[in-house]
This record gives structure tokens, sequence and C-alpha cells, in this order.
């Protein structure tokens, strides 16, 4: 399980988004899962051909959200 903490994000530098503590940004890889975009309330990762959103506040267990925090 993990849990999507923040995101930072900026149109004209590259954004983050913070993962267990971890800052990240897009093409970096986080349980298997590699970032593929971050905007300014959400992240898309994909995994094995699959691809879903994530959002601040929330954790995930993979793609399946387990606790939708705030």
């Amino acid at each position: 399980m993990y849990t999507v903490t923040g995101i930072v994000f900026n149109a004209k530098q590259p954004s983050s988004i913070i993962i267990d503590g971890h800052v990240l940004h897009e093409g970096d890889a986080v349980y298997g899962a590699t970032i593929v975009k971050i905007t300014a309330d959400s992240a898309e990762l994909r995994q094995n051909g699959q691809q879903w959103t994530v959002r601040p506040g929330a954790s995930y267990r993979g793609s399946t959200l387990v606790s939708p925090g705030n």
C-alpha cells in the first residue's frame, strides 16, 4: 500500500508528486509503476499496460483505491 501525500505542480518546470515521502517526477518508477503524467490535482501511473489516476491524500494498493483520504 502507498499514500500520495502531495503534488507540486508547475506548468513551466517539471512537476513533482510525493508518494510515501519520496519526491518523484514524470518518468520515475515507484513500486514497479511508472509516473506517466503529473497535473495540478492528480497523476497518471502505468504498470504492465494498465494505467490509473492517483490523487493526494489517498492510499492505494496497486491501482486500487484503499482509502480516499479527505
